[in-house]
Protein backbone atom coordinates (compact mmCIF):
# COMPACT_ATOMS: atom_id res chain seq x y z
CA UNK A 1 0.00 0.00 0.00
CA UNK A 2 1.23 3.52 -0.78
CA UNK A 3 1.88 5.81 2.21
CA UNK A 4 0.79 8.75 0.04
CA UNK A 5 -2.53 7.08 -0.64
CA UNK A 6 -2.87 6.24 3.05
CA UNK A 7 -2.26 9.90 3.90
CA UNK A 8 -4.99 10.98 1.48
CA UNK A 9 -7.39 8.35 2.84
CA UNK A 10 -6.79 9.63 6.37
CA UNK A 11 -8.27 13.04 5.52
CA UNK A 12 -11.98 13.41 6.36
CA UNK A 13 -14.26 13.36 3.32
CA UNK A 14 -15.46 15.31 1.51
CA UNK A 15 -12.13 17.03 0.97
CA UNK A 16 -11.96 20.80 0.55
CA UNK A 17 -9.25 21.87 -1.87
CA UNK A 18 -8.29 25.43 -2.73
CA UNK A 19 -7.96 26.06 -6.48
CA UNK A 20 -4.48 27.41 -7.24
CA UNK A 21 -4.35 28.24 -3.54
CA UNK A 22 -7.12 30.81 -3.27
CA UNK A 23 -7.47 32.19 -6.77
CA UNK A 24 -8.64 35.80 -6.85
CA UNK A 25 -8.03 36.75 -3.24
CA UNK A 26 -4.28 36.36 -3.87
CA UNK A 27 -2.20 35.93 -6.99
CA UNK A 28 -2.92 32.35 -8.08
CA UNK A 29 -0.39 29.57 -7.57
CA UNK A 30 1.72 31.66 -5.19
CA UNK A 31 2.97 31.13 -1.67
CA UNK A 32 0.55 33.81 -0.43
CA UNK A 33 -2.41 32.03 -2.07
CA UNK A 34 -1.44 28.70 -0.52
CA UNK A 35 -1.04 30.22 2.93
CA UNK A 36 -4.46 31.85 2.62
CA UNK A 37 -6.03 28.51 1.67
CA UNK A 38 -4.72 27.04 4.91
CA UNK A 39 -6.03 30.03 6.87
CA UNK A 40 -9.47 29.60 5.27
CA UNK A 41 -9.72 25.97 6.36
CA UNK A 42 -8.84 24.09 3.17
CA UNK A 43 -7.66 20.50 3.56
CA UNK A 44 -5.41 20.86 0.54
CA UNK A 45 -4.53 22.93 -2.50
CA UNK A 46 -4.47 22.33 -6.23
CA UNK A 47 -1.53 23.81 -8.15
CA UNK A 48 -0.25 23.72 -11.74
CA UNK A 49 3.33 22.83 -12.67
CA UNK A 50 5.46 23.09 -15.79
CA UNK A 51 9.25 22.92 -16.37
CA UNK A 52 11.34 26.05 -16.84
CA UNK A 53 14.53 26.44 -18.89
CA UNK A 54 16.84 25.33 -16.06
CA UNK A 55 14.86 22.11 -15.62
CA UNK A 56 13.03 22.73 -12.37
CA UNK A 57 9.26 22.52 -12.13
CA UNK A 58 7.63 25.90 -11.57
CA UNK A 59 4.16 26.48 -10.12
CA UNK A 60 2.29 28.44 -12.78
CA UNK A 61 -0.76 27.73 -14.93
CA UNK A 62 -0.02 29.43 -18.25
CA UNK A 63 2.78 28.74 -20.70
CA UNK A 64 3.75 32.43 -20.62
CA UNK A 65 3.70 35.28 -18.12
CA UNK A 66 1.30 37.61 -19.93
CA UNK A 67 -1.87 37.02 -17.92
CA UNK A 68 -0.33 36.76 -14.47
CA UNK A 69 1.69 39.97 -14.96
CA UNK A 70 -1.18 41.96 -16.47
CA UNK A 71 0.57 42.03 -19.85
CA UNK A 72 3.81 43.54 -18.51
CA UNK A 73 5.84 40.43 -19.32
CA UNK A 74 5.01 38.09 -22.20
CA UNK A 75 8.00 35.75 -22.01
CA UNK A 76 7.48 31.98 -22.01
CA UNK A 77 8.14 30.00 -18.84
CA UNK A 78 10.09 27.42 -20.85
CA UNK A 79 12.54 30.15 -21.94
CA UNK A 80 13.37 31.35 -18.41
CA UNK A 81 15.55 29.85 -15.69
CA UNK A 82 14.16 29.46 -12.21
CA UNK A 83 16.36 32.27 -10.84
CA UNK A 84 14.81 34.66 -13.40
CA UNK A 85 11.24 33.54 -12.71
CA UNK A 86 11.67 34.02 -8.97
CA UNK A 87 12.50 37.70 -9.54
CA UNK A 88 9.17 38.42 -11.25
CA UNK A 89 6.66 40.16 -9.00
CA UNK A 90 3.05 39.06 -9.37
CA UNK A 91 1.53 40.28 -6.11
CA UNK A 92 2.69 40.83 -2.53
CA UNK A 93 6.26 40.29 -3.66
CA UNK A 94 5.51 36.77 -4.91
CA UNK A 95 7.04 35.36 -8.05
CA UNK A 96 6.16 31.93 -9.43
CA UNK A 97 7.54 29.50 -6.81
CA UNK A 98 9.33 26.26 -7.51
CA UNK A 99 7.49 23.02 -6.86
CA UNK A 100 10.17 22.20 -4.28
CA UNK A 101 9.25 25.29 -2.27
CA UNK A 102 5.54 24.45 -2.43
CA UNK A 103 6.12 20.84 -1.39
CA UNK A 104 8.00 22.06 1.67
CA UNK A 105 5.34 24.66 2.50
CA UNK A 106 2.36 22.32 2.18
CA UNK A 107 4.14 19.73 4.33
CA UNK A 108 4.74 22.42 6.97
CA UNK A 109 1.10 23.58 6.82
CA UNK A 110 -0.31 20.05 6.84
CA UNK A 111 -2.05 20.52 3.49
CA UNK A 112 -2.70 17.81 0.93
CA UNK A 113 -1.32 18.71 -2.49
CA UNK A 114 -2.88 18.12 -5.91
CA UNK A 115 -0.17 18.68 -8.54
CA UNK A 116 -1.62 19.23 -12.00
CA UNK A 117 0.96 18.40 -14.65
CA UNK A 118 0.40 20.75 -17.58
CA UNK A 119 0.37 19.23 -21.05
CA UNK A 120 1.22 22.32 -23.15
CA UNK A 121 4.95 21.97 -22.56
CA UNK A 122 7.80 21.55 -25.06
CA UNK A 123 8.57 17.96 -23.96
CA UNK A 124 5.86 16.06 -22.10
CA UNK A 125 7.97 13.06 -21.13
CA UNK A 126 10.62 15.43 -19.81
CA UNK A 127 8.04 17.12 -17.62
CA UNK A 128 6.91 13.73 -16.30
CA UNK A 129 10.46 12.71 -15.49
CA UNK A 130 11.12 16.02 -13.74
CA UNK A 131 8.08 15.46 -11.53
CA UNK A 132 9.13 11.90 -10.72
CA UNK A 133 12.59 13.15 -9.69
CA UNK A 134 11.12 15.91 -7.53
CA UNK A 135 8.69 13.63 -5.72
CA UNK A 136 11.46 11.11 -5.08
CA UNK A 137 13.00 13.79 -2.83
CA UNK A 138 9.74 14.24 -0.92
CA UNK A 139 8.70 12.29 2.19
CA UNK A 140 6.70 9.26 1.12
CA UNK A 141 3.95 9.87 3.66
CA UNK A 142 3.08 13.34 2.35
CA UNK A 143 -0.48 13.48 0.96
CA UNK A 144 0.04 14.11 -2.77
CA UNK A 145 -1.95 13.28 -5.90
CA UNK A 146 -0.76 13.99 -9.45
CA UNK A 147 -3.41 14.96 -11.99
CA UNK A 148 -3.44 15.76 -15.70
CA UNK A 149 -5.78 16.13 -18.65
CA UNK A 150 -3.26 14.07 -20.66
CA UNK A 151 -3.82 10.30 -20.21
CA UNK A 152 -0.45 9.48 -21.81
CA UNK A 153 1.39 11.67 -19.30
CA UNK A 154 -0.41 9.95 -16.43
CA UNK A 155 0.43 6.50 -17.79
CA UNK A 156 4.09 7.50 -18.17
CA UNK A 157 4.13 8.89 -14.65
CA UNK A 158 2.53 5.72 -13.23
CA UNK A 159 5.16 3.60 -14.99
CA UNK A 160 7.91 5.54 -13.19
CA UNK A 161 6.27 6.25 -9.83
CA UNK A 162 3.88 3.67 -8.40
CA UNK A 163 3.83 5.29 -4.95
CA UNK A 164 2.04 8.54 -5.83
CA UNK A 165 -1.71 8.37 -6.60
CA UNK A 166 -2.85 9.82 -9.92
CA UNK A 167 -6.06 11.43 -11.16
CA UNK A 168 -7.46 11.86 -14.65
CA UNK A 169 -8.80 15.37 -15.18
CA UNK A 170 -11.81 15.37 -17.48
CA UNK A 171 -13.83 18.03 -19.25
CA UNK A 172 -17.26 17.25 -20.78
CA UNK A 173 -15.74 16.69 -24.22
CA UNK A 174 -13.62 13.83 -22.84
CA UNK A 175 -16.42 12.00 -21.05
CA UNK A 176 -17.22 9.25 -23.56
CA UNK A 177 -13.62 8.59 -24.50
CA UNK A 178 -12.12 8.41 -21.02
CA UNK A 179 -14.58 8.03 -18.18
CA UNK A 180 -16.96 5.60 -19.81
CA UNK A 181 -14.07 3.43 -21.04
CA UNK A 182 -12.07 2.96 -17.89
CA UNK A 183 -10.78 6.06 -16.11
CA UNK A 184 -9.46 3.65 -13.47
CA UNK A 185 -6.63 2.78 -15.86
CA UNK A 186 -5.17 6.20 -15.14
CA UNK A 187 -5.28 6.06 -11.33
CA UNK A 188 -7.48 5.74 -8.28
CA UNK A 189 -8.91 9.24 -8.63
CA UNK A 190 -10.95 11.00 -11.28
CA UNK A 191 -11.43 14.78 -11.35
CA UNK A 192 -14.42 15.73 -13.55
CA UNK A 193 -15.60 19.27 -14.27
CA UNK A 194 -18.52 19.86 -11.88
CA UNK A 195 -21.27 20.13 -14.51
CA UNK A 196 -20.52 16.52 -15.52
CA UNK A 197 -21.37 15.11 -12.10
CA UNK A 198 -24.76 13.39 -11.93
CA UNK A 199 -25.97 10.74 -9.52
CA UNK A 200 -25.80 8.04 -12.19
CA UNK A 201 -22.29 8.92 -13.33
CA UNK A 202 -21.05 9.21 -9.76
CA UNK A 203 -22.42 5.75 -9.01
CA UNK A 204 -20.61 4.30 -12.05
CA UNK A 205 -17.30 5.93 -11.15
CA UNK A 206 -17.51 4.69 -7.57
CA UNK A 207 -18.49 1.22 -8.82
CA UNK A 208 -15.05 1.17 -10.47
CA UNK A 209 -13.38 2.13 -7.19
CA UNK A 210 -12.68 5.72 -8.16
CA UNK A 211 -12.45 8.62 -5.73
CA UNK A 212 -14.27 11.57 -7.32
CA UNK A 213 -13.04 15.12 -6.73
CA UNK A 214 -14.76 17.78 -8.84
CA UNK A 215 -13.66 21.23 -10.02
CA UNK A 216 -13.92 24.29 -10.03
CA UNK A 217 -17.11 24.92 -8.08
CA UNK A 218 -17.78 28.26 -6.37
CA UNK A 219 -21.58 28.62 -6.28
CA UNK A 220 -23.04 27.63 -2.89
CA UNK A 221 -26.07 25.87 -4.38
CA UNK A 222 -23.87 23.86 -6.73
CA UNK A 223 -21.53 22.93 -3.89
CA UNK A 224 -24.51 21.70 -1.88
CA UNK A 225 -25.79 19.66 -4.86
CA UNK A 226 -22.45 17.94 -5.33
CA UNK A 227 -21.97 17.23 -1.64
CA UNK A 228 -25.50 15.80 -1.42
CA UNK A 229 -24.71 13.46 -4.32
CA UNK A 230 -21.70 12.20 -2.40
CA UNK A 231 -18.59 13.47 -4.19
CA UNK A 232 -15.37 12.76 -2.32
CA UNK A 233 -14.07 16.31 -2.63
CA UNK A 234 -14.43 19.69 -4.28
CA UNK A 235 -11.88 22.11 -5.71
CA UNK A 236 -12.94 25.74 -5.23
CA UNK A 237 -11.72 29.33 -5.42
CA UNK A 238 -13.64 30.13 -2.21
CA UNK A 239 -12.64 27.67 0.53
CA UNK A 240 -13.81 30.00 3.32
CA UNK A 241 -17.37 30.07 1.89
CA UNK A 242 -17.34 26.34 1.11
CA UNK A 243 -16.02 25.28 4.50
CA UNK A 244 -19.36 25.41 6.41
CA UNK A 245 -21.07 23.42 3.65
CA UNK A 246 -18.34 20.79 3.74
CA UNK A 247 -18.52 20.54 7.53
CA UNK A 248 -22.30 20.09 7.33
CA UNK A 249 -21.85 17.32 4.75
CA UNK A 250 -19.28 15.60 6.96
CA UNK A 251 -21.62 15.66 9.92
CA UNK A 252 -24.39 14.08 7.81
CA UNK A 253 -22.27 11.25 6.41
CA UNK A 254 -22.00 7.83 8.02
CA UNK A 255 -18.81 7.61 10.06
CA UNK A 256 -16.08 5.72 8.23
CA UNK A 257 -12.42 5.16 9.04
CA UNK A 258 -11.05 6.22 5.66
CA UNK A 259 -11.95 7.91 2.40
CA UNK A 260 -12.96 5.76 -0.57
CA UNK A 261 -10.14 4.28 -2.58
Amino acid sequence: MSPRLDALRALPPPLLCGHRGVRGARAENTIAAIRLAAEEGADGVEIDVRPCKSGELVVIHDADLARVTGGRDRRRVADLALRDLEKIELAEGDGPPSLRRVLELTKHLGLALNVELKRDVPWRLGAVRALVRELARTPGEQAIVVSSFDPAMLLAFRALDRATPTALLVEPVGLARHLERGAQWFGRFVHPEHTMVTGARLARWKHHGLTVVTWTVNDAAEIERLLALGVDGIITDVPSAARPLVERARAARPKVSQTPS
